[in-house]
């Protein structure tokens, strides 16, 4: 089983949480996600992880907010084999400010090395609509333990 983490950024108060996304050259926008290392723990892979698909350097955890088992597609643009994946889903926030969109040159993977990212803050109550249907089970996730 390949172990991945999954980043959830999160910024604002009561009023309105926002989620970090980004929108991937092929168009779908989603969280940063990548693959757990071996003898990584889980945790430290999802601020890697963070930081690769980001730049975001200085985030901090809040919480483990759920496992998922899922069996998807793998390579780019999920397009081979199937493969079982347990998802490691992490809520995370930063202190420092941080601006309302930017582009970041992605490091770590081979499939994303080089490729150049477009990260916003979108609403965590229109996640479920904005994002990538892969990332559904995450939103709920989320929505269930704000």
């Amino acid at each position: 089983m390949v172990q991945k983490a999954v980043a959830c950024l999160l910024r604002g108060g009561s009023d309105e949480v926002e989620l970090l996304v980004f929108t991937h050259p092929n168009g779908t926008m989603q969280i940063p996600k990548g693959t757990v290392d071996p003898g990584e723990l889980p945790r430290n892979a999802v601020l890697r992880e963070l930081q690769e698909e980001s730049g975001v350097e200085d985030a901090e955890i809040n919480s483990a907010v759920c496992r998922l088992q899922r069996v998807l597609p793998r390579g780019p643009q999920g397009m081979g084999p199937l493969e079982d994946q347990l998802w490691h889903v992490f809520s995370l926030h930063s202190e420092s400010p941080m601006p309302d969109s930017w582009s970041h040159t992605a490091t770590g993977s081979a499939e994303e090395e080089g490729l150049v990212f477009s990260l916003e803050w979108i609403p965590l109550s229109e996640a479920d609509r904005l994002l990538d249907p892969l990332f559904q089970p995450v939103v709920e996730a989320l929505l269930s333990s704000t």
